[in-house]
């Protein structure tokens, strides 16, 4: 098989107001030790521009040990011409969650997919939902540097870029070399899940878990920081019941609490307070027999944080 074999599908968007932000923890990685989530199966997106779908349903499995559909969010979000961004990605995330493999295959009859395949959407059942909506999580930005994603993989079971590529005959290697120049639109794009660093041929390298079948290393291939300019997003995310609630919020409100209290409500985050989010949590408080008010205060924070 040749690079051009292999379908990418990144599209770039911008990035998400009041998406919230992994803090850097202050604890340096160990370069030198290195660090790997847990293995995990690796998948082929066949011709399918499924690469989103494919990075999201790695993360999942890195979270659960559970290997994750890719058809189920990429079915979804999928852009005409074929590819996903991540706003779409992230509000599946949220919204519906991630699905088992074996309950709704992202292979065709057993063969990597194609893209008619995989953007099909007749598969999603009520029994598909009701399984994702037990991996729920919460979209969290990652600082676009080589230690923030290190620490992404170590504290977060691993990260997802969005990084600008060339077909330059080594991206199917262990090694692949980065394009040279500045990133512009001739180049492609690709999501992958990052999950290993550590020091390789004397260079600090991130590890990712391609989704182009055995390449690299089982799947696993390694960029130097000569990619880093080539890095255009770099998210994670964490179970819903993990975000704590700090601040009061109400109607008017633009930040991001509030962005994460709609992923909790399941309702579709932008960060701002309005009346869809006044109504959810008015909702919210009269299921958990607290004062219908529609504000967040300490009551209705407590609540969400238990």
């Amino acid at each position: 098989m040749n690079e051009q074999d292999f379908g990418k599908g990144a599209v770039v968007t911008p990035t998400i107001t009041n998406m919230p932000t992994v803090g850097r923890s202050g604890v340096p990685v160990d370069w030198s030790v290195g660090f790997s989530i847990r293995e995990l199966v690796t998948k082929n997106q066949g011709g399918s521009s499924s690469c989103g779908g494919q990075a999201v349903a790695y993360k999942g499995e890195a979270d659960t040990g559970v290997p994750k559909s890719a058809k189920f969010p990429y079915s979804q979000v999928y852009v005409n011409g074929g590819g996903s961004g991540e706003q779409a990605l992230t509000k599946i995330v949220v919204t519906e969650g991630l699905c088992d493999e074996t309950i709704m295959p992202s292979y065709e009859q057993g063969n990597p997919p194609s893209e008619g395949f995989m953007e099909n959407t007749s598969g999603i059942t009520s029994l598909v939902l009701a399984n994702a909506r037990v991996d729920q999580s919460i979209p969290e930005y990652v600082d676009l540097s080589f230690d923030g994603i290190a620490e992404a993989i170590r504290d977060h079971n691993g990260c997802i870029v969005g990084f600008y590529g060339v077909n330059n005959g080594t991206m199917l290697s262990a090694d692949p070399k980065s394009p040279i120049g500045t990133p512009n639109t001739s180049m492609w794009a690709h999501w992958v899940l990052f999950g290993k660093y550590g020091i390789r041929n004397g260079k600090r390298v991130l590890g990712f878990k391609n989704s182009w079948g055995n390449v690299g290393e089982n799947g696993w291939q390694y960029m130097t920081e000569d990619w880093l300019p080539y890095f255009f997003s770099a998210w994670t995310f964490v179970k819903g019941s993990g975000y704590k609630f700090y601040q009061n919020m109400w109607f008017g409100c633009n930040n991001q609490d509030v962005f994460a209290l709609q992923a909790r409500l399941g309702i579709k985050p932008t960060g701002w307070f309005g009346p869809m989010t006044l109504a959810n949590v008015i909702s919210y408080q009269k299921a958990h027999k607290i004062p219908a008010t529609g504000f967040v205060w300490p009551l209705t924070r407590g609540s969400l944080n238990t």
